[in-house]
């Protein structure tokens, strides 16, 4: 844990300066959730994902929705799927077990909350 204490210090430098690399922002991003930066980290694969590439980072996109899902963050974590299934022609099951979970979780809240 302490390496990764070390890299997030490392990262926040190189970060600062222009003309940081997109690249390691996905090995920063995991080495805020490694030290429990959790809300670091979802802020920098949100700025990863959001950023105008012409490839999807699948890798990064799951590392994310896995965060999302562990914070309750069911609608954004929905958002990133929907898009990353209509990436590429192959991507149309991405995620499809964390996609089930989802609906069902949402779907029973509303339920829940139209009961009351």
């Amino acid at each position: 844990k302490s390496n990764f204490k070390e890299a997030v210090r490392y990262f926040q430098i190189y970060y600062s300066q222009p003309g940081a690399l997109a690249a390691a922002r996905a090995l920063y991003a995991q080495a805020l959730t490694e030290v429990g930066d959790v809300n670091g980290a979802k802020e920098q694969y949100r700025l990863l994902l959001s950023a105008n590439t012409s490839k999807p980072d699948f890798v990064a996109a799951r590392a994310y929705v896995n965060i999302l899902l562990k914070t309750q963050g069911l609608s954004e974590a929905k958002s990133v799927i929907e898009k990353y299934r209509k990436a590429t022609p192959t991507s149309a099951q991405f995620l499809e077990r964390e996609w089930k979970l989802i609906n069902e979780k949402m779907k029973g809240s509303m339920v829940s909350q139209s009961r009351r």
